[in-house]
């Protein structure tokens, strides 16, 4: 019939209905104030008529949102949040569903990895870190998703729950994290040391092999220039040549010089470096490898 009022969903009559009661208790504050002839600021807050389209934005976003009050009971929550969860569980996701409640029905059905085996430990946590606002690092659902969640204190006191996605950045980091060990693994296993200088061209790292192929102890050198750490002129050769690629930025091969081990014995080393710059293009120093050719 022309004019109906189409009917509202439960989430929509909640955040219309605590709208209504925040409008009521600022329309007593500001009768209370008149009445002190305090002056009263200007506002643009929601009211029930922007309330459908507030919800329209929220149902529009990628992440999961919840909106509780001040009494941890439910007032809002998007399609986002629901999309993964079970039927069952997604029925008990109304206005006024209690905070607890909520979790102990994920940890009942074994929906977070990190809860199973611990329940009550992982409840008093979340628990916990949601009443502060603290939210959730990044856990593992049952399904393999990733989340994270980011909490709110909202004004009135409630809290506004955020749930990404980062699985994809648990991916990457996994994938880094494990091309570091296997790097590290090839590099321990590796005759060759690696090293590193900061962009004020001093030594900033060495791999453990150094030591074993040089005979000098990293902290001799950590740093240092490498003017300040020769003990041959730096202004001949071929440190002169050596020097002169490192300050004007240039990559190197195969730099050949000798060290004297604390035993007496001369050892040559072959080093070759490279410049590292960052996406601004900024000298941030050299990554280099090192080898004894010693025959």
């Amino acid at each position: 019939m022309p004019g109906k009022k189409e009917p509202q969903s439960l989430t929509e009559s909640a955040l219309i209905a605590r709208v209504e009661a925040l409008e009521a208790e600022l329309a007593q504050l500001r009768a209370h104030a008149r009445s002190q002839n305090i002056p009263l600021p200007a506002t643009g807050g929601p009211t029930a008529q922007t309330v459908p389209a507030l919800i329209d934005a929220l149902e529009r976003v990628d992440d999961g949102v919840v909106v509780y009050d001040a009494e941890d009971r439910l007032v809002f929550v998007n399609k986002a949040y629901l999309r993964y969860l079970p039927e069952d569980l997604k029925a008990i996701y109304v206005p006024g569903a209690v905070f607890e409640d909520l979790v102990r029905a994920h940890t009942d059905r074994g929906l977070i990895d990190q809860a199973v085996g611990r329940e009550e430990e992982f409840i008093r946590i979340r628990l916990d870190r949601h009443r502060n606002a603290m939210g959730l690092p990044a856990h593992r659902f049952a399904n393999g998703i990733w989340y994270e969640l980011m909490e709110y204190r909202l004004q009135d006191g409630g809290i506004l729950t955020i749930r990404r996605d980062v699985s994809e950045w648990i991916a990457v980091t996994t994938a880094l994290r494990e091309n570091e060990e296997r790097f590290r693994d090839f590099a321990e296993a590796s005759q060759d040391w690696l090293w590193e200088m900061d962009e004020n061209l001093r030594f900033s790292y060495f791999s453990d092999r150094f030591y074993w192929a040089s005979g000098v102890r990293p902290e001799q050198l950590l740093g240092r220039s490498r003017r300040e750490s020769l003990w041959d002129n730096p202004d001949e050769e071929p440190w002169k040549s050596h020097i002169a690629d490192l300050e004007a930025h240039r990559s190197f091969r195969d730099f050949i010089h000798s060290r004297v081990r604390p035993d007496g014995e001369v050892n040559y080393l072959a080093i070759s470096g490279k410049p590292v710059y960052d996406k601004d293009g900024a000298f941030k120093g050299y990554r280099g490898t090192g080898r004894n050719i010693t025959t």
